[in-house]
């Protein structure tokens, strides 16, 4: 979970957690609405506010989650060879990708997490954009020139 992620869970739960249990699932599909990592970190910190937390299980928790974000396998994009993840906001996540054709170049691929935010993104970015399109699995994406690593 990023640091942004886990900000915007923590605001979610001073919001909610004065709400019946009735109340809370409205709540939470209007404020988590499309971003099932954030809803699930709201809902842990709402669990670990029920009563005694178990620190071992947590940490657990913890681990299991980032383990299942480094299996994640790269997005497969028509053109593109994805070569590692380099990063991730709340709108998607960036690939150090090698463009195939025409013209081979390294490029920054974003692909969407939260699509009003990549859309909003995307539109920022127009005019440094070499290409935008959808991964194989239905998700969209954009390319831009890589900033050199530091």
């Amino acid at each position: 979970m990023t640091p942004a992620v886990y900000q915007r869970a923590k605001e979610i739960f001073l919001e909610v957690c004065d709400l019946t249990a009735a109340e809370r699932p409205a709540a939470l599909d209007q404020r988590c609405a499309g971003e099932p990592e954030l809803r699930a970190a709201v809902l842990d910190l709402l669990e670990g506010d029920a009563g005694p937390v178990d620190l071992d299980q947590a940490v657990e928790r913890v681990r299991d989650h980032i383990d299942g974000l480094a299996a994640e396998p790269p997005p497969r994009v028509r053109g593109y060879r994805v070569l590692e993840r380099i990063g991730e906001d709340e709108a998607g996540i960036v690939y150090h990708a090698r463009r195939l054709a025409p013209g081979k170049r390294d490029v920054a691929l974003k692909v969407a997490r939260n699509r009003v935010k990549f859309d909003a993104e995307k539109q920022a970015e127009e005019a440094r954009l070499l290409d935008s399109g959808l991964t194989t699995d239905g998700r969209p994406f954009f390319a831009l020139d890589l900033a050199p690593q530091r």
